[in-house]
């Protein structure tokens, strides 16, 4: 099976096809969460029984899921992130996104395994061609080893999972022992913590498959486990990885229309905002979709530690901002706007 990883930049060659077709993975971005009425239920690291379309993907593994939420009717912010339990991360877009363990302490091949999964808006076509991937992020509060197989597998029923694992009196949530439609290329390391990395492929659907699992399907002894240059690996390290914005398209002639949903998917507006040049020296121009202009807009500088450098108020569609008072590094610009998080971006900062 060919293998690709396509880091940062997308393939040119299947823009279009993305353009065109529809992604048929509900709730791409992990936004659609369950309400929460003012309860304390989403404060700190959650999990997937709090969205509409995703579960843990092998019994009742601890599959993490990091918010920014508004709980009504008194509109109280519940936020737990950029410091999450894996690392230090902003979603690639939207307000959201996951968190797996995709091995913990391999040297004593516990093959403790955490998995995303969702069930398709309708299932793969036989023969047809699909596109399929999913970006991320090395933890670094796990970042001693990387997991070079990182993969996303789609099948006709729920996949079983290997439940024979113990480690004490610590039961393991076992592997998903089966070979993914899309892996990552094992030439090229998942070691970045700061920029969302892109794994994705393209594959030919047997038909019928309407499970979608994300996470390492490979046991310890058989995993690419590599150690990172972020301190010195141990018997007590592992490897986390955050997940975000998922897809799967079909890329063929006369593909089938995906059918209506109950629950309409999140329009991503927040993508229309642009932040530029990047990397920036002393000045960085932003740009707001024209529905916005007549919101108050402010603008804030996160640094890697979480803490605000700079804040700024836009009263235009198009603004250029002063950023030579801001010292060399990465900055994440989070936008309000009427006071509620509307887009994320990344920025380098250079002197």
């Amino acid at each position: 099976m060919k293998r690709l990883l396509i880091a940062i930049l997308v393939c040119f060659s299947f823009a279009g096809y993305a353009q065109a077709h529809t992604n048929i993975v509900p709730d791409s971005g992990f936004e659609r969460l369950k309400p929460c009425y003012d309860t304390a239920v989403f404060v700190g690291v959650g999990n997937p029984q709090w969205l509409y379309y995703w579960q843990n993907g092998n019994g009742e593994g601890t599959t993490d899921y990091y918010m920014y939420y508004y709980c009504t009717p008194s509109n109280t912010l519940y936020g737990n992130y950029p410091v999450c339990t894996g690392g230090n991360q902003y979603p690639r877009t939207g307000d959201c996104f996951a968190g797996i363990c995709a091995t913990d302490r391999p040297n004593r091949n516990l093959n403790y395994r955490e998995y995303l999964q969702t069930q398709l808006l309708m299932p793969l076509e036989a023969g047809k061609k699909y596109y399929a991937g999913c970006y991320v992020n090395l933890g670094e509060s796990y970042k001693r080893f990387s997991v070079n197989n990182f993969g996303l597998l789609v099948t006709d029923s729920i996949p079983a999972y290997d439940s024979s694992y113990f480690f004490g009196d610590w039961y393991q949530w076992g592997v998903i022992k089966q070979t993914p439609q899309v892996i990552n290329d094992t030439t090229f390391n998942l070691t970045d913590t700061l920029g969302w990395v892109l794994v994705a492929d393209t594959f030919v659907a047997q038909g019928g498959e309407k499970w979608f699992t994300i996470g390492n399907f490979r046991d310890d002894v058989n995993s690419i486990i590599i150690p990172t240059n972020y301190n010195s690996a141990s018997s007590d390290s592992g490897s986390y990885y955050f997940v975000d914005d998922v897809f799967l398209y079909c890329i063929d002639t006369a593909c089938a229309t995906v059918p209506a949903i109950g629950i309409k998917e999140k329009i991503r507006d927040n993508e229309a905002v642009n932040a530029y040049p990047n990397p920036a020296k002393n000045k960085l121009t932003i740009e707001f979709p024209d529905f916005i202009h007549t919101n108050i807009v402010e603008v804030k500088f996160y640094n890697v530690f979480g803490e605000v450098s700079a804040s700024n108020i836009i009263e235009q569609t198009k603004s250029e901002l002063d950023t030579e008072k801001l010292t060399e590094g990465i900055y994440y610009l989070k936008f309000f706007v009427n006071g509620r998080v509307h887009a994320i971006r990344r920025i380098i900062i250079i002197k």
